[in-house]
């Protein structure tokens, strides 16, 4: 959260929705977060949803920047990656960045204030 691009958390879940985290290689860290996973027999989607109060005990100002990455193993035929370098262990040097902007459609039917 700090891009500090040496610590990190670390999220994983598999396809039947089995989950595993650590906190800079703690594996005590045990946060509460939420996973649905489903299956068939060609593909598999997960949906996760983790409390900020998790993560940090800040809130998250507009304008701020995490360093995240999501990776996927494919049995058989390697890594994915969101950024590069891909691989099976986190490499926060590769990370890109989440930005937290307003969504400029929540203001499109407000009215523009008008100048003094």
């Amino acid at each position: 959260l700090d891009r500090d691009y040496a610590t990190y958390y670390h999220l994983q879940v598999d396809q039947r929705g089995c989950v595993r985290e650590d906190c800079w290689g703690d594996a005590t860290w045990n946060p509460k977060w939420f996973v649905a996973a489903a299956n068939d027999a060609t593909s598999w989607t997960i949906e996760a949803a983790i409390p900020l109060g998790e993560l940090t005990s800040q809130k998250v100002a507009l304008g701020s920047a995490w360093a995240v990455n999501v990776v996927r193993t494919v049995p058989g035929r390697g890594v994915q990656a969101y950024s590069l370098p891909a691989d099976t262990t986190p490499r926060p040097e590769g990370m890109c960045l989440l930005l937290f902007q307003q969504d400029p459609a929540r203001n499109a039917d407000r009215p523009m204030p008008k100048a003094p």
